[in-house]
């Protein structure tokens, strides 16, 4: 038995028990609360989901489930296999009798943990495996909505089962994964500040250092595959362009002072955030004009190299403006 948060709240008018889970681990079992006194055992968990949108490809995770214990009435005979289907049909059924406005859902869309089979030791009155409905195909769900998701379970060898009929709730979010600058190494305490508009802005005075390094960060996890981000230099019209926008009073660096020496960064499946840094080197610094102001840019762009490059966020947050004022 897992040690879960549990929040019960009203769902019918009188006995009626919804359990909320925020988060359990796979295959812990939970017991269940009776939803309804009749003779179907009407139990109803939450679970979340979320479909992640990349480079034109839609991938599916279940982040967010309850492990539900198959339980019989008594121990079973013999071994024995309880098989959950998912039965979209009782969506209306359900809102019917319990006046709600649940969703329909897409035939597909859900599924179940081990196949939806699991298997019944002899002498047992509970399976092996819990029970667990999974996102599988996220086409045509709406984001920030929850669908209830009802399921049967029967057993193969007559082995009687406390409850038939589950509901379970999952909460889906859709969004597309973008990327987007995240920090930058410390030098002479200098810290990034950002801009109107978001972009990151680095301001040294009297030196700066020998090489930048940034990290990047995309906007939620991605299990599927690391990803890839890309920057690319600001041309010396960008940064001029931004200079008067922003009222930097900066001019562009020389080329020959710097150089991007590493250009693309791999983001994990287990973390947002990079494992490796976009680096700026500077040299031929004693060729530089005293006082005055220079700029250079990095942002971020789409890498095209991988089917696993990810989009820049559609603002000034995948950009990075530094200055140098030379005394």
């Amino acid at each position: 038995m897992m040690n879960t948060s549990n929040i019960k709240s009203s769902l019918l008018t009188a006995g009626v028990l919804i359990l909320m889970i925020t988060s359990c681990s796979k295959d812990k079992q939970l017991d269940a609360d009776l939803l309804s006194n009749g003779e179907e055992g009407m139990v109803s968990y939450v679970a979340g989901g979320s479909l992640v949108l990349l480079n034109g490809n839609n991938y599916a995770f279940t982040n967010k489930y309850p492990g539900v214990p198959v339980k019989l009435i008594s121990s079973a005979k013999s071994a024995d296999t309880a098989v959950a289907t998912v039965v979209p049909e009782l969506v209306s059924e359900y809102n019917r009798l319990h006046q709600e406005n649940n969703p329909l859902i897409p035939e597909g869309a859900f599924g179940l943990a081990h196949n939806g089979r699991f298997s019944i030791a002899a002498g047992a009155s509970i399976a092996t495996d819990s029970l667990s409905v999974i996102l599988v195909n996220g086409a045509g769900l709406k984001d920030k909505t929850v669908y209830l998701v009802p399921l049967r379970i029967e057993t193969r060898n007559g082995a009687k089962l406390k409850y038939t009929t589950y509901y379970f709730k999952i909460m889906i979010t859709t969004g597309e994964l973008r990327t987007k600058l995240q920090g930058v190494n410390v030098y002479n305490n200098v810290n990034p500040d950002r801009l109107p508009g978001g972009a990151m802005s680095l301001l040294y005075l009297f030196a700066y250092p020998d090489s930048l390094k940034f990290r990047t960060s995309i906007n939620t996890l991605f299990p599927v595959h690391d990803v890839q981000v890309e920057g690319t230099l600001l041309t010396n019209a960008q940064i001029d362009s931004m200079s008067t926008a922003k009222r930097l009073g900066a001019i562009p660096l020389p080329s020959a002072n710097y150089e991007l020496t590493k250009s693309l960064t791999t983001i994990p499946t287990t973390s947002v955030l990079s494992k490796d840094s976009l680096t700026i080197r500077f040299k031929n610094k004693a060729s530089l004009t005293k006082f005055k102001y220079y700029a250079i840019g990095l942002k971020l762009k789409h890498y095209k190299g991988s089917q696993y490059g990810v989009l820049p966020v559609a603002n000034d947050s995948s950009i990075v403006i530094m200055r140098f004022f030379l005394n």
